[in-house]
């Protein structure tokens, strides 16, 4: 079991290596945070912005496209908004966006409304209210407010009758103008909400005391999601990357299905699995060669004659490359096979000390000198 504080620092790693971490303005992030209407956290999350900033009431909540696979976070294709319904039948649709795109937006709504158009239908009774928030990373200079709501209204003002759309930009920057007026412990939940959504679990937010949900719930959705998401880098970085962060991976278990391609740890070594197979009590990864490859490091300065690649006392297999030198209990070896080319690697389930003569010759013996 490794501390918390290896467990950041190889978390740390990580996020160097993937070059980024996720926040509540990634709208996959955002999705998983308030997609998901079977969740309590999510569930109060779109309870709390939709009521607070449409000023409607809504006693249930159903959404309408919940699916999410995280693998796909990078596509750019995917529409990621969240489509829900009220109780009264009403239609919310929530997204966000890094700037403004007032036409796609007003296009989207208008097509909100026709999807619900069918032959024949009674416009009055079939079709339901529309209703579009907008959180927008981006402010109107010339419209300064946390929200910017539209509907149509004629030359006096006058709300049109029937009125089936409504659209309210959540102009997040602003939020930052508003805790310049009051405390941040003066805002309410979904003052909080929104602050998070503009600038993270800031250290002014980790500050506040406890009785605060929407934060904890927030907290725990990011939490979780980068927990997610570090866990399928894990799954798709090289060998070289892996064993830089092999303390985040999990430890060889007994009684277990593992695929080729699966990394785990064992004896404070990595090893990847080279064949599908159900693990055994009795046959340890340093047992079965046949199974598993050790995962040694890759450094550029690693495994020169001054700094030749350690060799672990106990494992199962190892991939050498020729033209490396390694060290096994004090003695240094050169992998030298006739059969390779320079550069190439081998998986050999033997240490040096046993090829030598067929994939080695000593070079040295440090315990001698």
């Amino acid at each position: 079991m490794i501390t918390k504080k290896v467990y950041d620092n190889e978390v740390i790693k990580l996020i160097k290596r993937i070059d980024k971490i996720y926040d509540f303005k990634n709208d996959f992030m955002f999705k998983h945070s308030l997609g998901n209407d079977q969740d309590p956290g999510s569930f109060y999350l779109l309870k709390l912005f939709i009521e607070g900033i449409l000023n409607i009431s809504c006693k249930s909540i159903t959404i309408l496209n919940p699916d999410l696979v995280v693998e796909n976070i990078e596509d750019k294709d995917m529409l990621l908004d969240i489509r829900v319904q009220t109780n009264t039948g009403d239609y919310v649709n929530i997204e966000m966006f890094s700037k403004n795109q007032y036409q796609r937006f007003q296009i989207y709504g208008a097509s909100l409304l026709s999807r619900q158009e069918k032959e024949g239908d009674d416009y009055q009774k079939n079709i339901n209210h529309v209703y579009q928030i907008i959180f927008i990373d981006d402010i109107d200079k010339a419209n300064l407010k946390l929200y910017d709501r539209y509907e149509s209204r004629n030359e006096e003002g006058k709300l049109e009758k029937y009125n089936l759309l409504t659209r309210v930009y959540v102009q997040m920057p602003y939020i930052n103008l508003i805790k310049k007026q009051k405390k941040l412990e003066e805002f309410s939940e979904i003052e909080k909400g929104i602050y998070i959504f503009e600038n993270g679990i800031t250290d002014d937010i980790i500050r506040l005391k406890e009785d605060n949900k929407v934060v904890e719930i927030m907290k725990e959705k990011i939490e979780r999601f980068n927990q997610i998401i570090i866990r399928n880098t894990l799954n798709t970085i090289d060998d070289a990357d892996a064993y830089e962060v092999r303390a985040l991976y999990d430890e060889w278990q007994p009684d277990t299905y593992y695929e080729v391609g699966n990394r785990r740890q064992y004896d404070d070594n990595l090893y990847k699995c080279k064949q599908t197979h159900t693990s055994q009590s009795q046959y340890t990864l340093d047992l079965i060669p046949a199974l598993w490859d050790i995962i040694a490091p890759d450094d550029p300065d690693l495994g020169t004659i001054d700094n030749p690649i350690p060799v672990p006392e106990n494992f199962s297999s190892m991939v050498y490359v020729k033209g490396k030198y390694y060290l096994e209990d004090g003695v240094i070896y050169l992998m030298n096979s006739a059969q390779l080319e320079d550069g190439e690697e081998i998986s050999l389930t033997y240490k040096p000390s046993a090829l030598v003569g067929i994939y080695f010759k000593v070079v040295e013996n440090k315990e001698e000198n």
